[in-house]
């Protein structure tokens, strides 16, 4: 990790409890791909297949840590929709959410609590790379923040 935050491919926010690390989020350029047979925004006539997105590389937390994980997701989003969406067109945040059939562990079920969806909901199981694809659509959040900095402004 730290030699591709040196490289500038990520950039890594950490959370310390004291001088202990409580857990750490990546996030890096991603792009989502659609399909002719799903468009991704296809009931907004948009005819692109492919879209800007921010990725959720790496995300870890320390077991003692109740709640870092679920918080640097949540300011994940919003750091997204408040900072990135304005400035470079992002509409999407996308993880790999790792499947391992070996072990039974999915992690999907987790980001999907937060709204995430599968990018290829077709997907066959287990597979090929280990990882299956999700995405969030920030548009909402992005509109919900606009609304209330309209809201709280001076006229």
């Amino acid at each position: 990790m730290r030699r591709d935050v040196e490289s500038s491919l990520c950039t890594c926010w950490i959370i310390r409890n004291n001088n202990d690390l409580a857990g750490y989020l990546t996030l890096s350029a991603d792009k989502l791909s659609a399909t002719d047979r799903e468009p991704l925004l296809g009931d907004e006539d948009v005819p692109y297949q492919s879209f800007p997105a921010v990725k959720i590389g790496l995300l870890a937390s320390d077991d003692r840590a109740k709640g870092v994980g679920k918080a640097l997701v949540l300011w994940a989003l919003e750091y997204a929709a408040i900072e990135i969406s304005p400035r470079l067109g992002v509409r999407f945040m996308t993880v790999d959410a790792l499947y391992d059939p070996d072990t039974g562990y999915d992690i999907s079920g987790y980001y999907a609590r937060f709204g995430f969806q599968y990018a290829n909901p077709g997907e066959f199981l287990p597979p090929a790379d280990g990882y299956r694809t999700m995405y969030f659509d920030l548009l909402p959040l992005i509109q919900a923040f606009a609304s209330s900095a309209d809201t709280n402004s001076c006229s």
